[in-house]
């Protein structure tokens, strides 16, 4: 499992057309999980708003946060599918600005 290491390989990975892909199916799942959870979970409405953000322009988002994912040090040059959801759910509340 070789991790990318570099700027530039991190780069490379975000500008990936199958990495911006995996990212953009897991976005628009969890936005359809968030869009379905309780008024009560903290930043709800931030969260919501991002939700529904993501499904109106589901391309433009998982551009966003290939960068964001692929910055992230626990990377692999090709991340799992398990890898990719958790570091989705990671970063929701940052591009909802809505870090606690």
């Amino acid at each position: 499992m070789a991790f990318v290491n570099t700027l530039a390989g991190r780069y490379m990975l975000a500008a990936d057309p199958a990495f911006v892909q995996k990212v953009q199916v897991a976005i628009v799942s969890a936005a359809g999980a968030i869009l379905a959870e309780g008024t009560g979970v903290a930043s709800h409405n931030a969260r919501k708003q991002l939700g529904q953000a993501v499904l109106a322009d589901p391309m433009s988002w998982a551009t966003r946060f290939a960068f964001g994912l692929a910055s992230d040090a626990s990377v692999t040059v090709d991340p799992i599918d398990s890898t990719i959801n958790t570091l989705v759910s990671a970063w929701w509340n940052h591009y909802a600005n809505a870090d606690a």
